[in-house]
């Protein structure tokens, strides 16, 4: 997609989107149902924004309203050509890192006991 209007976001300018996309989104009623833990939304959302930014940078077509970065529009163009195993192995790997950090966040919280399982069978 070509525009004259919109700024076309650089690989370099996705550090500011994720800093923008990080504080529009962790006050956000789904994120703190998902993420309720303030400490881990807060150390948890950017690693999850750059992985996504990474993938949309790849993938698609990022803009902004200007380089000063106060929006963000992604376009993914099905009209247009592009390599399919590519993109798969772009979304593949993205998954891969949110699915590791969500893992390793819930790994560092303590275990329960069995008897405090929903399913556990007690004597």
């Amino acid at each position: 997609m070509e525009s004259d209007i919109l700024y076309r976001v650089r690989r370099e300018d996705l550090p500011r989107l994720e800093e923008l996309l990080t504080k529009c989104f962790e006050k956000d009623p789904l994120y703190c149902k998902l993420i309720p833990d303030e400490e881990t939304r807060k150390r948890l959302l950017p690693e999850l924004f750059q992985c996504d930014l990474t993938e949309f940078y790849e993938t698609c077509e990022i803009f902004s309203d200007s380089p000063d970065m106060n929006s963000l529009l992604v376009v993914s163009d099905g009209t247009e050509s592009f390599d399919p195993l590519k993109r798969y192995l772009t979304e593949a790997w993205a998954q891969i890192q949110t699915d590791q950090y969500l893992i390793r966040e819930d790994l560092s919280r303590p275990l329960r006991s069995a008897t405090a399982l929903p399913w556990a069978i007690s004597a």
